[in-house]
């Protein structure tokens, strides 16, 4: 019997782009989502890792995200929901509502502590009650919590524990199941960062990546026939084998993210393993257009775009020196475009001097329209003259996991979210 699976991750619901709310384009990919369960008749859906843009989200991001679980419950049709964390969720925030969760058939994996190692294996029944699949559902794991140690360690040193310690996670939980549940098939999740086949594969980087390299696709027990994977933003194998996948974001949270449509995979468990690409509807687009002022003025009174809902535009002016009332004149060219159905809402403009780097320009934004990762970056860039460094930046994420961040305030301070130009 051929078994279905939909895998799909880092929806970051709650992610704002230069101040701008994402909300009606996560509530539109949500609802294509649930459709797309029922035309393909998907037996367990994967979530892997990055439900949240931050660990405490905003109301409006747990309602979409337990709104739609409750929808998908409805549907009737669907075994089970698969749903671990990512490194941008906090990993209690995604346990609390559990036992809830499960009565919905929605199995959730925020963090493995010591011995509860076997809660991460949900076992999927068929209709006569017998389990044909389990899933070793793995969260993002902090190389702290899998015992890896860096003091006085060279880096090659450090990325061999890290994948030995990874190499016997995974096994130990294929060493359950099949001891568990002896014939069921066994696939797993990760949110990680994994050595692929193309150029680029680091665009973001998890556990030391950046100083002792990704791990490879080799730290998965070849008993899985699947590995679903979240974390890096775009969707592709990581093996020649086709067994170990990313399935991107769906809806990108950069501008350099929409280059490529956002997409699911479904996974098909029969004789013989099968993935398909499934491409995300897009509702809003994301445009960055860099040039000369007079050549940016023409190309947003030209500018032909589809989408359900107005597009962001990114404008980046390369000029001799700066040019007074630039930002007034890029604006009145969108106000004249007579191609657009809506409004195109101008995200952000950048300029910069011929022949230098693209340095943003400092954009303003309400505090309260930031989160707290936002707020550390941009103070961190002003009194260190840089982005923090990936050890400092995750440490930070822990403490807000554990004290919050003090969301919804109020108060109307202003600060700059982006570099001097």
């Amino acid at each position: 019997m051929t078994l279905t699976v939909l895998h799909t991750s880092d929806w970051h619901l709650g992610a704002p782009l230069y101040g701008h709310a994402r909300g009606e384009e996560h509530a539109r990919f949500l609802t294509w989502l649930l459709g797309a369960l029922t035309e393909h008749k998907v037996d367990v859906l994967v979530v892997a890792g990055d439900v949240f843009h931050q660990a405490t989200p905003s109301a409006d991001a747990q309602e979409a995200y337990f709104g739609f679980l409750a929808r998908v419950a409805a549907l009737g049709t669907v075994r089970q929901v698969v749903v671990v964390a990512g490194n941008h969720d906090s990993p209690a925030r995604i346990d609390a509502p559990g036992a809830v969760l499960g009565a919905l058939r929605v199995h959730v994996v925020g963090e493995i502590v010591g011995e509860r190692v076997e809660r991460c294996l949900c076992p999927i029944e068929s209709d006569t009650g017998e389990v044909e699949l389990v899933v070793a559902a793995v969260p993002f794991v902090h190389e702290f919590r899998l015992g890896v140690r860096t003091t006085g360690r060279s880096p090659a040193e450090v990325h061999a524990d890290l994948c030995a310690r990874f190499r016997t996670l995974y096994t130990e939980l294929a060493d359950r199941a099949t001891q568990r549940w002896p014939g069921a098939r066994l696939i797993a999740t990760g949110h990680l960062t994994c050595t692929g086949t193309q150029p680029g594969d680091y665009a973001t980087e998890l556990h030391m990546a950046s100083s002792v390299g990704a791990l490879g696709p080799d730290v998965f027990d070849e008993r899985y026939e699947y590995v679903a994977l979240g974390h890096i933003h775009r969707a592709y194998a990581v093996d020649a084998q086709q067994r170990v996948w990313y399935a991107g974001a769906p809806v990108p949270v950069r501008f350099d993210e929409a280059r490529t449509a956002g997409q699911v995979l479904l996974v098909r468990l029969g004789e013989e393993r099968s993935v398909e690409r499934i491409d995300v509807p897009c509702s809003r687009r994301l445009v960055k257009l860099v040039g000369e002022p007079d050549d940016l003025i023409e190309r947003l009174q030209a500018l032909e775009l589809d989408g359900e809902l107005a597009p962001f535009v990114h404008v980046e002016a390369v000029v001799e020196r700066l040019v007074p009332g630039l930002a007034a004149q890029l604006l009145a060219a969108l106000e004249r475009n007579p191609r657009q159905p809506t409004p195109l809402l101008l995200a952000a403009i950048q300029t910069r001097a011929r022949g230098l780097s693209a340095e943003p320009r400092p954009t303003r934004a309400r505090l309260r329209e930031l989160d707290a990762e936002q707020v550390f970056v941009a103070l961190h860039r002003a009194r260190r003259g840089g982005d923090p460094e990936d050890d400092l930046l995750r440490l930070f994420r822990r403490v807000v996991a554990d004290v919050g961040d003090g969301a919804g305030a109020e108060t109307p301070v202003e600060v700059d979210v982006g570099a001097s130009a």
